[in-house]
């Protein structure tokens, strides 16, 4: 319980400055604002400079971590002014008034657009003593039908998270399957960076190699865990809070570019619900058996079988958010340098502009998919924007000057020369269409999307100007991702969809909202409530599925747990491992050790060459004549011997007992130390 609250000061400790700063920055965002995008972007900021001393010390340790959180406090004292705004908090939703943000009612693009960028607000927040009830400040704050959503999801992830990792009697067991998935590379991170001292940051699956990827999010938890907490705890605690933040940001952005609470609500569950048609799959097995309830209870999702259909658009919060964790930083920093330059466009001044450029620098080690996706929209919102003026050029010398200057480094040092990153680019016409036609395989995937945004995108007065061109701009990534595919895995494209899904999102239900404001009718409006049901159902069903406990995964067993133990207390942080290829590995995973080559997928993901190492991890099983050389090759001085081992591996296991010292055994699991 102690790290637990430990690791939630820490965090806000972390975050505080984030939100100061953006308040000293412009008076031009909402309270929401400040909060949610001010406390992900202290985190970002205060998790590199850990990272910054733990380079240089050598180790991230208890110590740093306390120093960096006192020094993040006193920033935020500095910066203040905390009266100000914890006063902004207990009067609602004051500010947001103030930018003339609708209730209920949708304003027309034509209305909202005069004015714009005139001046700052007149209106003053009601005093702390007409400070209103809580139940009337959030329905004043986020109305009816947003505060019903936001609410339900923040008891869903409540539930999510609680269940994400979690120790039972035969080991730990994975809530999602995409947790068991993915979230081995992330535990692994943490693991190395705690127990491993693995700064600076070296890839633990592929020995003698910096490690070419965003692992800020982690650098977070390991400060959590050295402040008490177990490392799969500190995950599952982490994601809940950031996914409660990254909620808040996305309804804070619908509503700025909406300027539609009720429509913003409505965006946000398209976002994090949107799936396929792939429901149809499900009713026709309902429809074979007449089984509605066992069917739902039996297996609502079967992904194996949706793949097979070639139904492959996924539902992003399982598929990314969840899973891949960077977006827990990437997307409120994505929002907030987006939010700014929006009210910059609009007469907001320089300093928004270089503001979002600094931002946009700290993505390297946070998140560079949201990186790249910066970098394809934000040249299309200059386009849209252009103006035939010195300030024109000036403000966005200002935007892309800083965040050149900024990320460039960082990214130099991330890739160290590695020839990564670029070598999955290659041009793919219809992105993973194949063998369906590619206008087939969109309707499909998306049904009701297509047509409703193709309705919000020729409609001049849906939204004001300037929330239309921002939209606009993110249109773009999906003609780029369908002509090219970025990763050596091409649905990892799915990483840059993703933020046009998210356009895609707003402008849907903005036409949704608008269209049950104009039509009473019960017909008119029972099919707008169908057209929903067939946005959300598939990933309605991926929740149901989860929540009943049909996505139950053993990562670890009991007895794979104690090898990482003990490999951890008898083998020094440095030491390299030969081990078997599965994702999951108790010394990869648990113990934070650095293996000769690890789980093929991530490698190839990762764009290396992996065969001759493969042969050469072979050969040391076998115990072949260039054995010794080899582990002196790669520095291997630990060999363990497994369930995985000895199926893939056929090791010459007498000869590894008569040959070499075994340090560990558990019974399934033995380890040699080699050299």
């Amino acid at each position: 319980m102690f790290g637990v609250l430990a690791s939630c000061l820490l965090l806000l400790a972390l975050g505080l400055p984030g939100t100061a700063a953006l308040r000293r920055l412009t008076d031009r965002l909402t309270t929401l604002e400040l909060w949610a995008y001010g406390l992900p972007l202290g985190v970002v900021v205060g998790s590199l400079l850990m990272l910054l001393l733990g380079v240089l010390f050598g180790a991230l340790r208890l110590p740093l971590v306390l120093v960096v959180a006192v020094g993040s406090l006193a920033a935020a004292v500095a910066l203040g002014p905390w009266r100000a705004m914890i006063a902004a908090l207990g009067v609602a939703i004051g500010r947001e008034q103030q930018l003339g943000f609708a209730a209920g009612a949708a304003t027309t693009g034509k209305a909202a657009s005069k004015g714009k960028g005139k001046g700052k607000a007149t209106v003053a927040a009601p005093s702390l003593t007409e400070r209103p009830s809580l139940p009337d400040r959030l329905l004043t704050t986020f109305g009816p039908l947003s505060l019903c959503i936001l609410g339900l999801f923040i008891i869903r992830w409540a539930l999510l998270w609680r269940g994400a990792l979690t120790y039972e009697a035969t080991g730990l067991f994975a809530g999602q399957v995409n947790i068991w998935g993915d979230w081995a590379l992330h535990l692994g991170d943490v693991t190395a960076f705690v127990y491993g001292d693995n700064l600076p940051p070296q890839n633990t699956r592929w020995a003698g190699t910096p490690y070419a990827y965003h692992y800020l999010t982690s650098i977070t938890a390991a400060a959590m865990v050295l402040l008490g907490m177990d490392p799969a705890t500190a995950l599952s605690l982490q994601s809940f809070l950031f996914c409660v933040l990254l909620l808040l940001g996305l309804f804070a952005f619908a509503v700025r570019l909406t300027r539609d609470r009720n429509a913003a609500g409505v965006s946000v569950a398209l976002f994090l619900l949107g799936g396929t048609l792939g429901w149809l799959v499900v009713a026709n097995v309902i429809n074979q058996s007449h089984d509605l309830l066992g069917t739902l209870l039996r297996q609502p999702w079967d992904n194996g079988q949706q793949s097979d259909l070639n139904f492959r658009w996924p539902n992003f919060f399982f598929a990314l958010i969840e899973s891949q964790r960077g977006y827990l930083y990437g997307l409120p920093l994505f929002l907030l340098i987006l939010t700014l330059l929006y009210q910059g466009v609009q007469g907001g001044g320089k300093k928004l502009f270089a503001a979002a450029g600094v931002i946009a620098g700290t993505l390297p080690f946070a998140h560079t998919s949201t990186l790249a996706a910066l970098a394809m929209i934000t040249p299309f919102v200059a386009l849209l924007f252009l103006q035939p003026s010195r300030a024109w050029v000036t403000n966005w010398t200002l935007f892309f000057g800083p965040w050149l200057a900024i990320a460039v480094p960082q990214l130099l040092l991330q890739y160290s020369g590695q020839d990564v990153g670029t070598r999955g680019v290659r041009l793919q016409l219809g992105w993973v269409a194949a063998p369906d036609s590619w206008p087939w395989f969109w309707l499909k995937n998306l049904g009701w999307f297509i047509p409703l945004l193709l309705i919000a995108l020729a409609s001049r007065t849906l939204l004001a100007g300037p929330a239309r061109r921002f939209l606009w701009a993110m249109m773009p990534i999906f003609a780029i991702c369908n002509l090219v595919a970025f990763f050596p895995w091409d649905w990892d494209n799915t990483k840059f969809f993703f933020y046009w899904f998210l356009a895609v999102s707003i402008l849907v239900a903005t036409v949704l909202v608008r269209t049950w404001r104009e039509h009473s009718s019960l017909v008119v409006r029972t099919l707008l409530l169908s057209v929903v049901a067939t946005m959300i159902l598939s990933g309605l069903l991926m929740n149901f599925q989860q929540l009943i406990g049909k996505d139950h995964n053993l990562f670890l067993s009991t007895e794979e747990l104690a090898v990482a133990a003990q490999v951890r207390d008898l083998t020094p942080p440095h030491a390299v491992f030969a081990t078997g290829l599965q994702h999951n590995h108790p010394v990869t995973v648990m113990a934070g050790r650095t293996v000769m080559m690890g789980y093929p997928g991530w490698l190839y993901a990762f764009g290396l060459d992996y065969s001759q190492r493969e042969r050469d991890l072979r050969a040391i099983y076998t115990l072949t004549a260039n054995t010794p050389a080899l582990l002196e090759k790669y520095n291997v001085e630990y060999v363990v011997i497994g369930p995985n081992e000895r199926q893939n591996f056929k090791p010459n296991v007498e000869t590894f007992r008569s040959r070499y010292q075994r340090i560990i055994n558990t019974g399934n699991y033995e380890v040699f130390k080699v050299r």
